[in-house]
Order: C-alpha cells, then structure tokens, then sequence
C-alpha cells in the first residue's frame, strides 16, 4: 500500500490557470500563510488549509530566492544560512529561472512559506501541484 505522500508525488502537475500566486520579491522577508482559506471565485466556497498535505512548486524569476518554512510571520530568513534543507533556521535557494517543488505537511507547526532574494529583486510564482485529498 503506497502513501499519501507517494501517491501525490506521482501526480505532480504543471500550474493550472488560475490557479498561480504570484508575487514580488525583495531582500525583504515576504510570507505565505499556508492555513490560509481559499474562496473559489464561482462558487464562493472556502477551503481552509488548502496547501496542506500537497506538493508546492515554487518558480524564481528575475533573481534567487531563498525560501524556508517558518513557525511565524514575524521569523526572518538568512540567505546566508542555505543548507539545502528546512531545518529549523535554515533556508534553499532557488535559483533564477528555476523551480523547487516541496510537500507541505498536513499537520505541522509550521504555518508560513517565507521567500526573499540576497540583493535586488524578483519576483515568485508558487502553484499547487498536486491534487488534494491524495
């Protein structure tokens, strides 16, 4: 028997129309809240947790952009502590013309996607990109 988490990888997906966060990036922190509810435009229904449990594709545009998982919206990130892993205090980079896929987990702590880049600026796109409920 295979896994929530098998069975979502073998269903990533490229963005749906729609479906795209698209976003500034700058040496600012900038935060995603991962719980947050999302109300679809038609039927006006809400979806709370709606990246809980899914893949995550983040595309980096412009420039790198370091991205981590963090605890709050008030926690910062360090480019200089890359550590190709979401550790506590650490962050991965993106680079330029690039993308990162990550799962979200369903239940965790961990409540905000944070992204910035070392100097400049840039922008982001994140997609689901897998199917819920898997």
């Amino acid at each position: 028997m295979t896994s929530s988490i098998e069975r979502a990888a073998a269903c990533v997906h490229p963005p749906i129309r729609g479906a795209v966060y698209s976003d500034d990036s700058t040496t600012s922190d900038q935060y995603l809240d991962l719980d947050q509810a999302i109300t679809d435009p038609e039927t006006g229904q809400s979806t709370p947790k709606f990246l809980r449990g899914r893949y995550l594709t983040i595309q980096a545009l412009s420039a790198d952009v370091y991205v981590a998982l963090q605890d709050n919206n008030s926690d910062t990130i360090d480019p200089a502590a890359v550590a190709g892993n979401f550790a506590a205090a650490n962050c991965v980079v993106v680079p330029s013309g690039q993308s990162l896929t990550l799962l979200v987990p369903k239940t965790s702590a961990t409540r905000y996607l944070v992204w910035r880049t070392a100097s400049g600026s840039g922008s982001i796109r994140a997609w689901p990109s897998s199917p819920v409920g898997l």
